[in-house]
């Protein structure tokens, strides 16, 4: 015959499930596993943010580095060539992009990257000011040399194309500005 249980966890069944059965926590044993998760999360966010800024900070350095490449090129190009046109610094420009160990990203190689290097050049007083207008606005001479053209071939009166081309150039400046601002 089985023996009496004196104790009710001296059953069978109680002593299989014993262990599934939890006690509460004390106080501070729970307070410590809460500062230990928040630890944890605290760390991976200082991580985080670590790898955040070194990234950042690569970005800027490489940057940096791009920009400096550009303008020195560009320097150079029109040290070589004294009175090249805005057209021949830019294949210039592009050719020695592809000869070079910086990877230089096709965005930095267009005509606007190359007029912001030169705007960069002469406000640094590298180049000197009088050249700006053969660099950058060398695009518009053929428009004007056009123009030009047709005011002298007219059989109107030159000043009076010439405040009307200059009325319509305001307006056509007034119109941009509205949609710009």
């Amino acid at each position: 015959m089985d023996q009496p249980m004196n104790q009710p966890n001296d059953h069978p069944r109680v002593r299989e499930t014993a262990h599934l059965v939890k006690r509460p926590m004390n106080f501070w044993v729970l307070s410590g596993r809460i500062l230990t998760i928040a630890g944890i999360i605290g760390g991976i966010a200082t991580a985080g943010t670590l790898v955040q800024q070194l990234y950042e900070a690569n970005s800027r350095q490489w940057e940096q580095k791009v920009q400096n490449w550009q303008s020195a090129i560009v320097y150079q190009i029109i040290e070589k060539n004294q009175g090249i046109w805005f057209d021949g610094i830019s294949e210039s420009y592009v050719n020695e992009a592809q000869k070079t160990s910086v990877p230089i990203p096709r965005e930095k190689l267009t005509n606007v990257q190359l007029r912001l290097v030169l705007m960069g050049l002469i406000s640094k007083n590298i180049i000197s000011h009088d050249h700006i207008a053969s660099y950058c606005l060398r695009p518009l001479q053929r428009l004007i040399m056009t123009l030009w053209a047709r005011v002298i071939e007219s059989d109107k009166p030159v000043l009076t194309l010439l405040f009307g081309g200059t009325t319509a150039l305001a307006k056509a400046i007034q119109e941009i500005s509205k949609a710009l601002w």
